[in-house]
């Protein structure tokens, strides 16, 4: 039998080795330095040791395996309350995400959510001179994403498509009825981080640049210096080259939204237009963590690398509102249509797939066209050139006091001849979603389940991994399984200092997920 996994925050070291690693559900994560050690109030006099490979049987968490000892940026600047807010804009400018497979993690004193995505440099981006910070704007593998259980509606937000992408910055645009492709930013932040101004430096952050001066006169003695950097913002760690548009990367650092910056825009002709539709999709004053309007940012990135793009994608991201009115107006409406194309075709007998990823800030009660239940866009193949045609059309909603906005919020990814089945999406809804199968590894005499699956209502497959399934259930979806009648709910249970899935307690002695068959 193996050994049992350490319980969770507790703080080993094999003796004779210089490395500490700290239990985070069920892996060992290398602490890198002292620094990283205070920021997660963690004390060196926990620290147990055990004999050279004594902690072999514990899973590596490799998220800052990339950066050796050097300090990750997502311990220096954290997601803090709104400097100066009070009660009635109270709130935090970022709140840390967590979709699935973030991990959590609290340095001073604050939830930090980080996470690894791949995907595309795209245009956009800069040098941030007032915060300070360097930004790359970025567009996520949505193949890779789905195969890791990642929902993307919930990873990018209204912000990523009306508000960040280049193309409003071109030719006048309807910013009710908008379709662009969704950018999420990654902030490389350098010290002094603003709004943390009095954070403890990182003593291995050294980079300079002699031409990136701080322009903020609340910055104290940095301003009109150069802040310093963990790395070289345009070469970043490990890789330490270049990065630019076009180039595939793989990103891991700290998940946040951002507020939706209402009145901004100074710089771009579409200023009056965008803020209009941002009104339509803010909630609350904007510190709030559940405004619809913000974006999401990999703020900072802990590191980036330049990888291989395995496949091409287009994705495109639509946000169409109007606004609500008084009963005794004429309904406002809002329409789109917009030809959306598909990445070149590979080969002539290559088949178009694409999907369509509804956002949870929709109001279906709004849609007055669209697909057949009014629960999506109408949406048509097109050849010559290849792609899809979307159409969708909603309607504000009336009342005695001013009613509220209609509103709808989708992606659509386009992509040629999959290198295997596209992947099943995350399950509809909370539920409750009857289990069909299960993916299982077995380790020793103990069988795991790593996955688990079934229909929506839709008739499309669904998937999730063990770690989003678990998020899942803790956020309030509900899964189940049924075998001759009889109905067992799925719970998550912890043995070993780690999380698993099971069935509550029935007539049957097995797990009931063990008797499933295996997800195709």
């Amino acid at each position: 039998m193996s050994p049992a996994i350490p319980a969770d925050g507790t703080l080993w070291q094999e003796q004779g080795r210089p490395e500490i690693y700290w239990i985070r559900d069920g892996e060992r994560l290398h602490i890198p330095n002292p620094y990283v050690m205070e920021a997660l109030s963690l004390d060196f006099n926990a620290v147990q040791t055990v004999p050279q490979g004594g902690l072999d049987h514990i899973p590596l968490d490799l998220s800052w395996e990339p950066l050796g000892n050097a300090t990750p940026g997502s311990v220096v600047h954290v997601p803090l309350p709104a400097p100066g807010a009070i009660l009635w804009n109270a709130g935090q400018v970022y709140w840390p995400l967590p979709v699935a497979t973030t991990k959590r993690l609290v340095a001073w004193g604050q939830e930090v959510r980080t996470v690894e995505l791949h995907g595309w440099i795209v245009g956009g981006g800069g040098p941030n001179t007032n915060d300070p910070d360097f930004s790359y704007h970025f567009e996520v593998d949505v193949r890779w994403a789905l195969e890791r259980g990642i929902d993307l509606s919930a990873l990018v937000k209204v912000g990523n498509i009306l508000q960040l992408p280049a193309e409003q910055e071109t030719v006048p645009i309807d910013a009710r009825a908008w379709c662009a492709k969704p950018v999420i930013k990654l902030e490389i932040v350098g010290y002094p981080p603003k709004g943390q101004r009095d954070r403890k430096q990182p003593p291995d952050w050294a980079f300079k640049d002699p031409d990136f001066l701080l322009d903020d006169d609340t910055a104290g003695d940095a301003n009109k210096k150069p802040p310093i950097w963990p790395f070289d913002f345009r070469s970043p760690a490990p890789g330490n080259v270049s990065i630019g548009d076009g180039d595939y990367v793989c990103v891991y650092g700290s998940l946040v939204t951002d507020k939706s910056h209402k009145g901004g825009f100074t710089g771009t002709i579409n200023r009056a237009a965008i803020n209009d539709a941002v009104e339509l999709w803010s909630a609350g004053l904007g510190n709030n963590e559940n405004d619809d309007a913000r974006w999401t940012e990999v703020h900072p990135p802990d590191w980036l690398k330049i990888g291989t793009a395995p496949w091409s994608q287009v994705l495109r991201g639509v946000v169409v509102a109007a606004p609500g009115t008084f009963e005794w107006r004429t309904r406002v409406e809002s329409t789109l249509d917009v030809d959306i194309p598909a990445p070149p075709r590979p080969a002539p007998d290559s088949v178009l797939h694409f999907r369509e990823i509804v956002g949870p800030e929709t109001d279906t009660g709004t849609i007055i066209e669209g697909n057949p239940t009014l629960t999506g866009a109408a949406i048509m193949q097109t050849t010559n050139p290849d792609g899809i045609h979307v159409h969708v059309k909603v309607g504000g909603r009336k009342s005695l006091v001013g009613g509220s906005p209609g509103k709808f919020r989708a992606l659509y990814w386009l992509a040629w001849d999959a290198p295997a089945p596209l992947p099943p999406g995350p399950p509809l809804g909370v539920g409750p979603h009857q289990v069909t199968c299960a993916t299982k590894r077995r380790t020793g005499r103990l069988t795991a389940i790593t996955a688990i699956g079934g229909v929506n209502d839709d008739g499309t497959r669904w998937m999730l991994s063990r770690d989003a399934a678990i998020a899942a259930i803790d956020a309030g979806t509900r899964f189940y399984t049924e075998s001759d009648g009889r109905r067992a709910d799925i719970v998550v249970a912890r043995r070993f200092g780690r999380r698993y899935l099971k069935t509550r307690g029935d007539s049957v002695r097995r797990n009931n997920l063990q008797r499933l068959p295996a997800c195709p």
